[in-house]
């Protein structure tokens, strides 16, 4: 699913999303940036640093509000992450307002959540594994798929909480059509992509505006359940605080930013990693630093706080589904880019100026880490010399020679 798309008339060739963006998918043509959706793995960072505003997400309301006029019951999975997102605001008055809508009920992802995390407790049991990584993470999913295809048999093939708690729901109750909402763009791309699990999936941006738009207020206040420890899944190491991590010859691991988690798959596929039960997320500080966190207005410890104040003590009371019903299979993307030649790259190097190692100043002006990888990304199409501050600051001095260089005219 294109869940990213581009205004161009905002586009102003300021090169910032290329240089957040962890995995380069960004193509520069006429100097207006281009997503590759085929090697993006939407964490969304290129909408969130972009100052103009030039990057949108794809708006699922009008789909969500033809459910509701379907005459099913429309059901919300909520993610645990509203409660740092609208502070104050527990799950009894999200149901009235999302209930003000029109939406048959609402219940909290979480309760999916700890489907999921019985499911890796009962894999590190009875299952002889040597590395397990989490997939409740789309966008590290994508990223492992995408760039890492040898870690594919460390990547545990269950559901995401979205989709266990989805999948419960319609087990509950068959006819009914299920909306996610949470803080995250790549939920969209995975409920897309597993067919009929996920019907609408909706952002808090979007939520806000449609309460905005409807004037529905959301009422302060909190309710308070023992049994709702899944609630810390949206924060760094929350799958892992919720787990019973009593498998004494694995070592338990939370990493957080996709460049940690990077740098762990190299080390992974290098086989320098034994015995690790991993949790990994795509954004810092997990799901509550998501994308959509209301842009702009996040604050890690505030929001780390709001959940855990939130969270009870013991699980959310389930009926945990056959191992086989949460199972869910990965293949590789492959990617179409080729990689160029050596020659080929000397040669666009050669284009920028750049003869000798020396020259090479890897400033990351253009957005890409060295000048070698800005050349490759040229020798693909992705890139373009005038990218080069330096390239376009030799040029200028070359068009412009100081005026005692200037011979006299007759």
């Amino acid at each position: 699913m294109n869940c990213l798309t581009l205004k161009k008339s905002n586009c102003m060739n300021c090169y910032k999303c290329i240089r957040h963006c962890p995995v380069k998918a960004i193509r520069f043509s006429g100097g207006q940036a281009h997503i590759i959706n085929n090697e993006c793995i939407l964490c969304g960072q290129c909408f969130v640093v972009c100052p103009q505003n030039a990057k949108e997400i794809v708006n699922e309301t009008e789909k969500a509000k033809v459910l509701l006029q379907s005459g099913d019951p429309v059901i919300v999975s909520l993610a645990p992450s509203f409660v740092a997102n609208y502070p104050g605001v527990g799950i009894g008055a999200m149901t009235r307002a999302l209930k003000k809508l029109g939406f048959y009920d609402v219940e909290e992802t979480a309760i999916g959540a700890t489907m999921v995390k019985k499911e890796y407790e009962r894999m590190l049991r009875e299952e002889h594994r040597d590395v397990i990584i989490t997939s409740c993470c789309h966008s590290i999913n994508l990223l492992i798929q995408k760039y890492y295809p040898a870690a594919l048999e460390y990547l545990a093939d269950v559901v995401s909480p979205m989709q266990a708690h989805c999948l419960d729901i319609k087990r509950r109750n068959p006819t009914a059509k299920t909306v996610f909402i949470g803080p995250c763009v790549a939920k969209k791309d995975e409920a897309a992509y597993y067919g009929d699990i996920v019907d609408a999936v909706l952002t808090y941006e979007e939520l806000t505006r449609w309460l905005k738009e409807e004037d529905v207020e959301l009422e302060k206040e909190m309710d308070e359940e023992e049994c709702s420890r899944a609630r810390f899944f949206p924060t760094t190491g929350g799958i892992l605080k919720t787990m019973a991590q009593n498998q004494p010859e694995f070592t338990y691991i939370a990493l957080d930013g996709v460049e940690n988690c990077i740098a762990a798959l190299k080390e992974i596929v290098a086989g320098k990693v034994h015995k690790c039960f991993i949790e990994m997320s795509a954004c810092v500080g997990s799901c509550v630093g998501g994308p959509i966190m209301e842009k702009y207005s996040s604050s890690r410890i505030q929001d780390y706080l709001a959940v855990a104040d939130f969270a009870g003590e013991k699980d959310f009371v389930v009926d945990q589904p056959d191992p086989l019903e949460l199972k869910k299979g990965f293949n590789s993307i492959a990617q179409k880019a080729a990689e160029p030649t050596e020659a080929e790259i000397y040669s666009v190097l050669r284009q920028m100026g750049k003869f000798r190692p020396e020259q090479e100043l890897n400033c990351g002006s253009c957005g890409y880490n060295t000048c070698r990888e800005k050349a490759i990304a040229i020798c693909q199409g992705k890139a373009e010399i005038s990218m080069c501050l330096p390239y376009l600051k030799d040029k200028a001095e070359s068009f412009s020679l100081p005026s005692w260089r200037t011979p006299p005219t007759a």
